[in-house]
């Protein structure tokens, strides 16, 4: 497996305090202390990444996987902290997490290796989003909004400094909800041309219920969606 430094984003230094507790109990209570202060994510000079290790999040990773009701990967370990993985995450305020997104190159062929010969030939020249954790749906952090899209550029800049120009590739799995409206927003798109223009017609409906053949699947973000995204 090819060894990459291990990238975080982070917007407080004092993120230690919020690894063993709760997300949920700490963003509500974080939420009533700070109810008057949450701006949206674009809207706020002061977020500007940094860069720390693995090793320093791995608890809330974990957390934040388990509950979500996703295992941990096998290749997120405590013994190895300086490679393997990109991760992108965002704090606000004395450690509040808003959202965590982990990143491969490796695994894109692996995803794709019985799709269509157009996904196999992307994968080859991609970086794959393994998970992408946005905590704005009740637990604290409702308010801001952009979180998920900021953690979508920071891993475009990513697969850009990898020597991928930009490109992405992920397999939209449902949720809380299914997160494929999010991800044809900010640029994704599935192959077939008849899926996304039936996403297109769901969003100018404004109905909430998404068709369950395109509440998942494999989307990738173009050279160019990713110029647009980030531009």
């Amino acid at each position: 497996m090819l060894a990459l430094p291990v990238n975080i984003n982070i917007y407080n230094k004092n993120y230690r305090s919020v690894q063993k507790q709760s997300f949920g109990a700490f963003f509500r209570r974080k939420r009533e202390e700070n109810k008057d202060t949450f701006v949206k994510t674009s809207d706020n000079k002061d977020f500007s990444p940094a860069r720390i290790y693995e090793k320093d999040v791995f608890e809330a990773v974990e957390l934040s996987l388990k509950k979500s009701g996703k295992k941990v990967p096998a290749y997120i370990s405590r013994d190895e902290h300086d490679d393997l993985v990109s991760f992108g995450i965002y704090v606000k305020n004395e450690g509040e997490l808003g959202g965590i997104i982990i990143q491969t190159p490796e695994q894109a062929e692996s995803v794709c290796f019985d799709s269509s010969d157009f996904l196999r030939e992307f994968a080859k020249k991609s970086m794959y989003v393994d998970y992408l954790y946005s905590d704005n749906d009740g637990y604290g952090l409702s308010k801001y909004k952009g979180i998920g899209t900021e953690l979508i550029k920071s891993a475009v800049r990513e697969s850009i400094r990898n020597g991928y120009n930009g490109r992405l590739i992920l397999s939209a799995a449902n949720g809380y909800a299914s997160p494929v409206p999010f991800y044809y927003k900010c640029g994704f798109r599935f192959e077939d041309e008849g899926a996304n223009e039936s996403v297109e017609e769901f969003l100018r409906s404004k109905s909430k219920n998404l068709p369950s053949s395109l509440s998942h699947g494999i989307m990738y973000l173009s050279e160019e969606k990713a110029k647009e995204l980030v531009s």
